[in-house]
């Protein structure tokens, strides 16, 4: 029987950054993405399962394999889903147990070259109740990728119960298309020109911020945090006609400059880097990463500082095109 051959192509830089990182860091599941989709409907497993396998079958990139070809990263396309489907009862677990086997599940490390960089487990509680976990390794797919996939995972098991008529969409394109344009873009004039917009932007050397402590600072990531949760009146966004990220980086950076007094301060933060809508629907790690500058060199108030944020966001979104990585 004939067998289709493994695509080999290289990766995006978006990739490689993620590759690099993830054979330095030994956090191996700090790239994980999931998503919990609960099903509350009697229905035949098995219709979720070959939902499931249609998609990855559907995406190129969703059956990656990463390795090291002459010293370079490159992606092994295979032709076929590897075994990624788990089901278990779950009928008798309390919701403490519950929770624990899906973070379980959530943080099992990805191993990049054996692959497979995607696992559905699916939790049976009860003939009408199914606890669908899906974990997706960052380097084949982003946020908004994410998304499309468990959307249309939804939508394959509705049409498959008669619940949706709804057609699904999926582009022409590849994720290779967008590397090849990728790479195109940085041979031409346009990747020169937004090259020499983040040059007079950031300068020759990017200052740290320098935090005051009384601790010495360790050498290396712990990747240890926690999340604080609040909530922010809709007033205020009525009053400041500033969109909510716009006004939470302004007062992070309000907050950094208070601490350090430094003149300049600098935050990464990622874009979806999908600038051209052919590539909308195209599952893919199409992120990119941009350098937001706050200038405290003049005096300012907090709505002059909102200001210049906001217009920094909006020069870096038309120039979110060019790869962090080759930032020097």
């Amino acid at each position: 029987m004939y067998k289709k051959p493994i695509e080999v192509y290289p990766l995006s830089y978006s990739q490689k950054s993620i590759w690099l990182s993830c054979n330095f860091i030994q956090q191996k599941n700090l790239y994980h993405l999931a998503a919990k989709i609960t099903f509350t409907i009697s229905l035949d497993p098995k219709i979720i399962k070959k939902a499931v396998y249609d998609i990855i079958n559907t995406y190129p990139q969703l059956r990656a394999h990463f390795c090291l070809q002459k010293g370079e990263p490159v992606q092994l396309i295979h032709p076929e889903a590897d075994t990624i489907f788990t089901m278990e009862k779950a009928d008798n677990v309390t919701e403490e147990e519950l929770e624990k086997k899906i973070r379980d599940v959530v943080s099992l490390p990805f191993d990049l070259e054996k692959g497979p960089l995607i696992r559905v487990h699916l939790f049976c509680c009860s003939v009408s109740k199914y606890i669908f976990i899906g974990c997706i390794h960052h380097i084949i797919t982003d946020g908004w990728a994410l998304n499309l996939i468990f959307n249309e995972i939804i939508n394959h098991v509705l049409i498959s119960i008669g619940q949706s008529t709804k057609t699904i969409h999926t582009s022409q394109l590849t994720y290779k298309d967008f590397i090849d344009k990728q790479n195109d873009f940085l041979k031409g004039s346009k990747g020169e020109n937004i090259l020499n917009y983040w040059k007079q932007e950031l300068g020759n050397k990017i200052e740290p911020v320098k935090f005051p402590y009384n601790t010495k600072r360790e050498a290396s990531h712990l990747w240890e945090g926690s999340v604080q949760r609040f909530t922010l009146r809709d007033e205020l966004f009525s009053i400041i006609n500033y969109s909510p990220f716009c006004i939470l980086l302004s007062i992070i950076y309000l907050f950094l400059y208070r601490l350090t007094a430094q003149k300049e301060i600098y935050i990464a933060i990622p874009m979806l880097n999908r600038m051209n809508r052919d590539f909308m629907n195209v599952i893919g790690n199409f992120t990119n990463t941009v350098i937001i500058k706050a200038d405290f060199t003049k005096p300012l108030n907090f709505l002059e500082l909102l200001s210049q944020v906001n217009d920094k966001i909006k020069k870096a979104q038309l120039n979110q095109m060019y790869p962090f990585l080759l930032l020097k």
